[in-house]
């Protein structure tokens, strides 16, 4: 009996042996997959650079810290952003984050949603906050995406923006020194900071009638970003874009696309009829006017604005810039509408008269808009049973935009003083405003509804992609008020009310309208529009252009660029600009677009003389840390990944095998 038990046992320890080395074999199978060493991705790959934080301290202080930044991108993927902070982030760095990932891939050229990506910031800092990494991070990735090197002791700070520009950051001089402090040869600044104003304690101490009176103020000292630099050994430069960014960081030039601006014939019917229309009203409107009233200073200034605006209008349209042609037009019609019913009103007797047809005026011209504003909220639930194409989403937030603005003007002329008159300013102005809004707004209703052209667009990624853009808003948002600018002010809750209950029409109307605001605001608080404007514009093309690549049309985005080249202020043409990128990236994240993984790469750090050449500017050398990288195939694992597969499958024989002699030995030693 104990024979045939020591025997079973016996055999029961060979079968845990041979158990053991199927166990084996089957981690060998698994584990040379590297979908299994890499967390369920087929590929991924890791860039890790300094960037710099800041933080105050107890006594109101501003100090500057290196932080290391891990960016990583597994693919395939579904879009999904992983973020960890040590110790504690802000809600503000986290989206910016988000909107770093989107920025990278719309600049590579590939999907989002084809990607996972994973941002690690570990700073001494207190709490780590603010966008202004967000560039950094964006460089990261799209190293990643693109399959290049970041060279060794390069740093940056400043935001990203939805054009792919540099924006503005506060704490540059503490970065800097905390940046020198680590190593860093070359610090990447946004455009416009290299001369910048801090504020200073001076104590001064006076001696009146024999006392000594210590008072303490601050005082603004102007300090040059670039000469700190050099005292420090290190090379500061201004970049305005993430393709320059990229330049310096890699020594790669970014292949980015080229925008057409092209109008569909339809597109270009439309706004000529439109144009026409407006301006047609206008001209006869001044001739009614300039027939009726008494030449003044303030009427004259108004007739004279109203032709220049029809002159504008004819010019551009013979420029074939029908948009912008039609713009003047729109605002013709407005100034021509409000002397024409001044004309009206001046043939009263007395003020009663007067003012009694003043406020006859306003009534018929805000309850035109009303029933305008009626019949385009009809034409808002036929939509509703439309499908939604690139095309037709456009347009449609194109008319809530206007009627927003309509009903808007419109509460204000209820509320606003009759008499005097005012323009700009009074009851009449404001009803008439929103007529011809009203009037704008239904027209592009038409469009949309009329459009046969467009492609048909995922409602979850449309979802997604007014997300983001609500992402990117809140970060901007929230860092714009800590600085104490006047922010937009964006409810989130309400943004998120829209989209989860699928009104995507609306919800972006509002989220583009808050982060064009917030982004012109930073802008305007830095002072930095003029040097950034020309960046804007590029980055703005660039999107466009890759919403072109995708076979989309992007409506908005041509028309506020080509509106953008006729004004000269550069605060208006930040604001255009920026408009124009966030509807691009709007579209580019709502369709889906098939995987362009890059190539993971095996890191051999290995000591040498590095040569760092920045773009039109002398070279700098330094010793540093460099990297060689052997390429494979994505989806086949690096050589460390083979290399780990191997140790792991010798340990699990190694393990199968000793399991199953102990087994086996103590059934022999027991029985």
């Amino acid at each position: 009996m104990k024979s045939s038990i020591r025997t079973a046992l016996t055999k029961f320890g060979f079968a845990a042996l041979i158990l053991m080395l199927c166990i084996y074999a089957s981690s060998t199978s698994l584990l040379s997959s590297s979908e299994t060493l890499s967390g369920g991705y087929a590929g991924q790959r890791f860039v890790m650079i300094k960037v710099p934080a800041v933080y105050m301290n107890e006594k109101g202080v501003m100090h500057g810290v290196a932080t290391e930044l891990l960016a990583g991108a597994g693919w395939p993927g579904n879009g999904t952003v992983y973020f960890s902070a040590e110790p504690l982030t802000q809600i503000d760095m986290q989206a910016a984050t988000r909107v770093a990932a989107m920025i990278a891939c719309t600049m590579a050229g590939v999907s989002m949603e084809n990607y996972d990506f994973f941002v690690r910031f570990r700073s001494e800092s207190i709490v780590v906050g603010g966008p202004s990494a967000s560039g950094a991070t964006t460089v990261a990735l799209l190293a990643i995406l693109t399959g290049a090197e970041v060279l060794p002791n390069i740093s940056m700070t400043g935001m990203i923006e939805p054009d792919g520009t540099i924006g503005p950051v506060g704490g540059v001089l503490e970065k800097l020194e905390a940046m020198a402090k680590a190593g860093v040869k070359v610090f990447l600044i946004p455009k416009g900071q290299s001369v910048i104003k801090e504020f200073k304690k001076v104590v001064e101490n006076k001696t009146v009638g024999g006392a000594v009176i210590i008072t303490e103020k601050v005082v603004p000292v102007t300090v040059n970003v670039t000469e700190l630099g050099e005292k420090l050994g290190v090379k500061v430069v201004e970049v305005g874009s993430v393709a320059e960014a990229f330049e310096y960081f890699t020594g790669r030039e970014l292949k980015l696309p080229k925008f057409k601006r092209e109008y569909p014939d339809w597109l270009r019917h439309i706004f000529t009829v439109l144009g026409e229309r407006m301006s047609r009203s206008a001209e006869s409107n001044l001739s009614l006017a300039k027939s009726t009233l008494k030449k003044s200073g303030a009427i004259t200034k108004l007739l004279d604005d109203a032709s220049s605006h029809l002159s504008n209008y004819n010019t551009l349209l013979s420029e074939g810039k029908y948009y912008s042609a039609a713009s003047e037009a729109f605002q013709a019609a407005i100034l021509a509408s409000y002397v024409a019913s001044l004309a009206k009103a001046s043939k009263g007797l007395t003020t009663e008269d007067v003012v009694s047809q003043l406020r006859s005026e306003v009534l018929r011209y805000a309850n035109a808009c009303g029933k305008i504003m009626n019949s385009a909220e009809k034409l808002f639930k036929e939509l509703s049973y439309k499908p939604m194409t690139d095309v037709r989403l456009q347009l449609a937030i194109a008319a809530y935009q206007r009627l927003v603005n309509a009903n808007e003007s419109l509460s204000t002329a209820y509320r606003a003083r009759l008499y005097p008159p005012s323009v700009g300013g009074d009851a009449l102005y404001y009803a008439i405003y929103a007529y011809w809004r009203a009037e704008t707004a239904y027209s592009y209703l038409r469009m949309a509804l009329d459009a046969s052209e467009g492609i048909e667009l995922s409602k979850n990624l449309l979802s997604k992609g007014v997300n983001t853009l609500l992402y990117f808003t809140v970060s901007v948002d929230a860092y714009l008020s800590s600085l104490g600018g006047g922010s937009y002010g964006v409810d989130i809750t309400r943004a998120m009310k829209l989209i989860s209950e699928g009104k995507y029409i609306e919800a972006a109307a509002y989220v583009v309208t808050a982060l064009t605001y917030d982004v012109s605001a930073m802008h305007a608080y830095y002072s930095t529009q003029e040097k950034l404007a020309p960046y804007a514009r590029e980055g703005a093309e660039v999107l466009a252009g890759r919403v072109q690549d995708l076979g989309l049309t992007p409506i908005l985005s041509m028309l506020y660029l080509e509106r953008a080249e006729t004004v000269n202020e550069s605060l208006a043409k930040i604001r255009l600009y920026e408009e124009a990128s966030a509807y691009s990236l709007l579209l580019i994240n709502s369709v889906l677009t098939k995987p362009k993984p890059p190539l993971t790469t095996t890191h051999i750090k290995q000591e040498k003389v590095v040569t760092v050449t920045t773009p039109a500017t002398e070279t700098t050398t330094v010793t540093a840390t460099t990297t060689i990288t052997h390429t494979v195939p994505a989806g086949h694992g690096s050589s460390r990944e083979v290399l780990e597969t191997v140790g792991v499958n010798i340990i699990s024989f190694l393990v199968g095998v000793l399991a199953g002699a102990l087994i086996s030995l103590a059934v022999r030693r027991s029985l």
